[in-house]
């Protein structure tokens, strides 16, 4: 049986790929291995800088559960600060009623303030004599 030929329409899709580097076929397999290990070994140990690990002899797996902790720890302040934040939010609220309350009340104290002032301006003055104010009137 001979091998059929596959229309380039039914071909599985192609991954594009760098245009710098160098095709895989000119690579042998064991130099492709050897450069993927040494590119996860740079991968690993910039991990290891971005997390600030200082021991020498840490190895992939140290990293990865010192990455694994590191997260945890993460997800569990940012959990925490999601809860106080809404806590704020909804303290902010409260106090926005409140501030809104004493601004109408403050309001509203003004307003009879100035008809207490008005009432007592037309309030005869106590500390004149009783014949001054007669005398006035005549």
């Amino acid at each position: 049986m001979g091998a059929k030929k596959l229309s380039p329409s039914l071909l599985p899709c192609k991954k594009i790929t760098n245009p710098n580097k160098v095709p895989n076929i000119t690579i042998s397999r064991a130099k492709r291995e050897k450069m993927k290990r040494e590119h996860l070994n740079e991968l690993f140990l910039g991990l290891s800088n971005a997390l600030e690990i200082r021991e020498e002899n840490n190895g992939k797996a140290f990293i990865l559960d010192e990455t694994n902790r590191i997260f945890k720890c993460m997800i569990d302040q940012i959990t925490r600060l999601k809860e106080e934040n809404a806590t704020l939010f909804s303290e902010s609220q409260y106090m926005t009623t409140e501030k809104n309350e004493l601004e109408y009340e403050t309001r509203a104290l003004d307003i009879q303030i100035g008809e207490l002032k008005s009432v007592v301006q037309k309030m005869p003055d106590l500390n004149e004599s009783p014949i001054e104010s007669q005398e006035l009137d005549l």
